[in-house]
């Protein structure tokens, strides 16, 4: 699973996909023809409803394992984000912190660690 972690809404980053996906002839706008996606905003997006929103599909769905990739300075917060796992967890629970190149546009950031963080975990059904 790789869920959005911040506050930009992904669809206007995949609107030929979306489009192609659909196959309509969605109303576009801008030079680059993105989609309306107003009323498509993802929960994942909001800080108010991520986590219910990543705990919702985490629960509800029917796979032996999960593996989850976050950014360490998502909406969610590590801790919250462990205690969602583990919660889920029957018996394996796995965390990896791997180093990851800050974005460019991001350079003037003072932080000076930025993680992928992957975490592997065997689902209670």
């Amino acid at each position: 699973m790789d869920p959005p972690y911040n506050n930009r809404q992904y669809l206007p980053n995949y609107h030929l996909l979306e489009t192609i996906a659909k196959y309509d002839k969605p109303i576009i706008r801008g030079k680059t023809g993105i989609r309306q996606y107003e009323n498509q905003k993802s929960n994942f997006c909001n800080k108010s409803f991520a986590e219910d929103a990543l705990e919702d599909l985490i629960g509800n769905s029917n796979f032996k394992f999960i593996l989850l990739s976050y950014n360490s300075e998502g909406i969610i917060s590590e801790i919250r984000l462990e205690k969602l796992l583990k919660k889920y967890s029957k018996n394996l629970y796995k965390k990896y912190k791997i180093d990851y190149r800050r974005y460019k546009k991001d350079k003037g950031i003072k932080k000076d660690k930025l993680n992928e963080l992957i975490y592997i975990i065997d689902k209670i059904k």
